[in-house]
């Protein structure tokens, strides 16, 4: 049998599934930091209004956390204004004395355990105002 592995198989089509994936993602993102950074006067107009769109039907609101020490956490926190700006939802909170992935060490920072459990409180806030 050889050639007929289902594990080589899976592998095989699960690589192509998170190239696509991959490929979605960047564009989006790409999309966040376009209407983030030119969205322009009007947060109505233009990028932030598509992404308002796409964020809004069902889906919970944008919770972001962001470091004080981060080179990215003006650009996150400009995002979730422009969303709020152009009729959305959205939550962001900064840590100030954190550095960018902090969230990621819970066991090395007790900051980072904090994070998540404010943004989970944040999305279980939504899905508490959604449910039948």
């Amino acid at each position: 049998m050889a050639g007929h592995s289902k594990w080589a198989n899976i592998q095989h089509r699960k690589g192509r599934q998170d190239v696509k994936r991959g490929k979605i993602f960047t564009r989006v993102i790409k999309e966040i930091t376009v209407a983030a950074r030119l969205g322009g006067p009007d947060p109505g107009t233009g990028g932030a209004r598509r992404l308002v769109g796409k964020a809004s039907p069902g889906r919970p609101p944008p919770v972001g956390v962001t470091a004080g020490n981060d080179p990215l956490c003006d650009e996150g926190e400009l995002y979730a204004q422009r969303v709020i700006d152009g009729g959305g939802q959205a939550r962001v909170r900064r840590w100030d004395d954190m550095w960018h992935g902090f969230v990621g060490m819970t066991k090395e920072v007790p900051q980072a355990e904090e994070a998540l459990q404010w943004a989970c409180d944040r999305l279980g806030e939504f899905l508490r105002d959604t449910a039948v």
